[in-house]
């Protein structure tokens, strides 16, 4: 009497056998759906009986064990490529995950970096805006330029040179107008001859008094 076979180990050789695992779940698979092909058909339990202990005995031979590791093989390389795939998929939102808050940290370094240079900037700014202002009001008025002293020099030596022309108006009216006819020639000689020196002269000293007016009588 011949040793019956059996397909677990006529198809896996150890327990690291995949390909084996995957073609013995493929055998398990089709015999189970012939038990119930049989019973929906309204076998006996005989019949299904003597069915799947024929279909064990077909299972068991050369051929048939290779075509289910061959369908065990198919398996796995499908649950390798959804593996895969799966992988690639996770690995690639990984990446974009990454890469968006790589972006994120550069935008907010660039935005830390803008809002640094503009405070610099205003800093500076206000740093050159306070130093000239310091140095504006501890700069002396004796510093002035000499446009400037030319000018003031211009103005208070025209304003004397009116002060003197109007005393002298003045002082030749009063003795024109206190002196008889035959000295009013005289005085009127006397102070067209104090204009025409005036003018001819360098500017005089606003100091003028009525001893430096002299009117002949």
């Amino acid at each position: 009497m011949t040793s019956k076979k059996w397909v677990f180990r006529e198809l896996i050789d150890n327990e690291n056998d995949y390909q084996g695992l995957l073609a013995y779940t493929c055998y398990k698979i089709e015999k189970d759906k012939l038990a119930q092909d049989l019973r929906e058909a309204n076998k006996s339990d005989d019949e299904v009986e003597r069915a799947l202990e024929q279909f064990h005995n077909v299972s068991v031979t050369t051929g048939q064990l290779e075509k289910f590791k061959t369908k065990g093989l198919g398996v796995m390389a499908a649950l390798t490529e959804v593996l895969d795939a799966e992988l690639i998929e996770k690995h690639n939102k990984e990446v974009l995950l990454l890469k968006d808050q790589h972006q994120a940290a550069l935008k907010q370094k660039d935005i830390a970096h803008k809002k640094e240079l503009t405070k610099c900037k205003n800093d500076t700014t206000t740093a050159l805006r306070k130093e000239l202002l310091n140095k504006m009001q501890k700069y002396p008025l004796s510093h002035s330029s000499i446009a400037m002293k030319i000018f003031k020099w211009i103005g208070n030596g025209f304003q004397s040179v009116v002060a003197v022309f109007i005393l002298i108006f003045v002082l030749h009216s009063v003795a024109y107008w206190s002196s008889d006819d035959a000295t009013k020639s005289g005085v009127v000689s006397s102070f067209w001859g104090r204009v025409q020196n005036m003018f001819n002269s360098p500017i005089p000293s606003s100091e003028v008094s009525s001893n430096n007016t002299n009117i002949n009588p």
